[in-house]
């Protein structure tokens, strides 16, 4: 009976191309495993749940036919071939030798083409999300009221009124800092259903500060038009956010790396501000509806509904 074995360092052959963990691919490259044993003309006979192929080589006038063993369970992928001649004639070193020598360039061939398709991919995400996108800038008339009225505010309230105003321009710079680095943005960082959560939360970005900018003006405008009701009814749920007692939902973003460094998390900070603001929105319709909060409490409706779908499949 023959044996040879044989192995390779994945991860360093391959690090020009992935520095990650093996962890990460491991589970991805099995078909790249098989597929170099069916290319050498070797029958897959077996397949573990422990990360082992199992091949046969054809019969020859020199063997009976080898088993070939790959075991990719970790970054030294090893390969055991092995028959029950007397003599192997050189076929067991020669099966791990040809097996070996693929592995490396066949996985690098498998990560360039996954990058290939994942930057495409990447630039059709960012084609679609441009669609979602408007420019937005920053209203400064309410900083202006508040300077140009300070002596008609009552101090307790310049405080809270800044810090509002503070957090609605802080959405606005977010905002526009996600809009200047749109082409380079990596939506592709995890599966295809984080990619169309990313897609609709930034395209629902929008509609949210527009929201919170509306509700401002309706509350500065019902506190100098000294209607009480309104003005307090508005106040108390932006009490509600927190923004008296903390910094509030804060999503600020300054570079290309805080955006791809933090995407997800920049997602959950948006889904946050847009319930937030279904809350404000409802409020601020029952008090002066109009066209305008209505569709976007209808486009902010459409997105929880979407969100509390996909979280039922999750």
């Amino acid at each position: 009976m023959g044996k040879s074995t044989r192995n390779v360092f994945l991860t360093e052959g391959i690090i020009d191309v992935f520095k990650g963990e093996y962890s990460e691919i491991r589970d991805e490259l099995k078909d790249v495993f098989i597929k170099i044993g069916t290319d050498l003309g070797w029958e897959m006979t077996g397949l573990t749940r422990n990360e082992i192929i199992i091949f046969s080589t054809p019969i020859s006038f020199k063997a009976m036919g080898e088993k070939v063993t790959i075991n990719y369970s970790n970054h030294i992928i090893t390969v055991v071939s092995e028959n029950t001649q007397m003599v192997s004639w050189g076929k067991n070193d020669d099966n791990c030798d040809k097996y070996l020598e693929k592995v490396v360039p066949s996985v690098k061939n498998y990560l360039k083409n996954k990058e290939s398709n994942r930057q495409s991919d990447n630039l059709d995400f960012v084609k679609k999300i441009k669609k979602e996108f408007e420019p937005i800038e920053i209203n400064k008339g309410f900083s202006d009221l508040i300077k140009e009225n300070q002596s008609k505010i009552e101090k307790e309230f310049i405080p809270k009124f800044l810090k509002i105003i503070s957090h609605y321009e802080y959405q606005v710079k977010s905002y526009s800092s996600i809009f200047k680095h749109i082409n380079s943005i990596d939506f592709y960082q995890k599966t295809s259903s984080n990619i169309e959560r990313s897609v609709n939360s930034i395209g629902i970005y929008s509609k949210t500060i527009k929201l919170l900018e509306l509700s401002i003006d309706k509350l500065l405008k019902s506190y100098f038009e000294q209607d009480l009701i309104s003005f307090y009814d508005l106040f108390n749920k932006f009490e509600d956010m927190g923004l008296f007692l903390s910094k509030g939902e804060k999503i600020m973003v300054d570079s290309l790396s805080d955006i791809n460094n933090n995407l997800f998390g920049i997602i959950d900070s948006v889904e946050n501000l847009t319930s937030q603001m279904w809350e404000m929105g409802e409020k601020l319709n029952e008090i002066n509806s109009s066209i305008e909060v209505t569709n976007l409490l209808s486009m902010i409706n459409t997105y929880q509904s979407y969100k509390i779908n996909q979280n039922t499949k999750t």
